[in-house]
């Protein structure tokens, strides 16, 4: 019975975390200035690059969310690549099926291709929100917000951005077979990092409780990533 009302007490907070969160994310977009974020956002590839660890533990402590509005930047970096490729993808499919199939397939090939254009603006926010669910829930003790979490969560999915930005070259014949060796060790970087954000958003010392964390959050991710498959949505 108490589990049952601890479960809905965190049913209730992560609504009306997610609720200001949403709110945060509007009021971000009004007020931001795109041009003073992407310096800030450079500046943190920086020392990201010298020390992810330690960013991320501080991004994870940080109760003022200061990365907040770099982490919505690199979020719509992610969507607008991912829209960008899927574009590319259908302009290559259109141009394979007129050139090897006839025209009675074009329509046919834009539709499918639309539909995936559509998937690629939802699938990174959906990425984001399903870790930063399953780590929010699974955070027993020192709980952060859940816009830190999300924030936290944005920090540790950088190589992930960078594997989409990288997966465009996939056009250029050759040096695009680079992209997909590329992309699978910054996705496995990408992966390392959760471990360490979901350690820190955990505030835990031992390194076998933080990896019983990670790998409850991480069965959490298969299993949505397993059901959205269904309806051809790969997070």
């Amino acid at each position: 019975m108490e589990e049952n009302n601890q479960s809905n007490v965190n049913a209730e907070d992560l609504k009306k975390e997610a609720k200001e969160t949403v709110n945060q994310v509007k009021d971000s977009f009004k007020n931001v200035n795109m041009k003073e974020e992407t310096e800030k956002t450079k500046k943190y590839f920086s020392r990201f690059l010298k020390e992810p660890i330690t960013v991320i533990k501080e991004i994870a402590h940080d109760k003022n969310n200061s990365f907040f509005k770099t982490a919505i930047v690199l979020l719509v970096v992610w969507i607008l690549v991912s829209v960008i490729v899927s574009i590319i993808n259908l302009i290559t499919s259109v141009f394979s099926v007129i050139f090897n199939i006839g025209f009675e397939f074009v329509f046919q090939t834009i539709f499918r291709n639309l539909l995936n254009i559509l998937k690629s603006l939802v699938v990174p926010i959906i990425s984001v929100a399903v870790l930063s669910t399953a780590i929010y829930f699974t955070n027993t003790k020192n709980k952060k917000s859940f816009l830190t979490t999300v924030v936290t969560v944005m920090a540790a999915k950088i190589p992930v951005v960078l594997a989409s930005i990288i997966s465009i070259i996939t056009i250029i014949p050759y040096i695009g077979r680079l992209a997909s060796p590329v992309s699978s060790v910054l996705a496995v970087v990408s992966t390392v990092l959760t471990f360490f954000a979901i350690k820190s958003l955990n505030d835990e010392e031992s390194n076998d409780q933080a990896i019983k964390k990670f790998l409850i959050v991480e069965g959490i991710y298969i299993l949505v990533s397993f059901v959205l498959s269904f309806l051809t949505i790969y997070i």
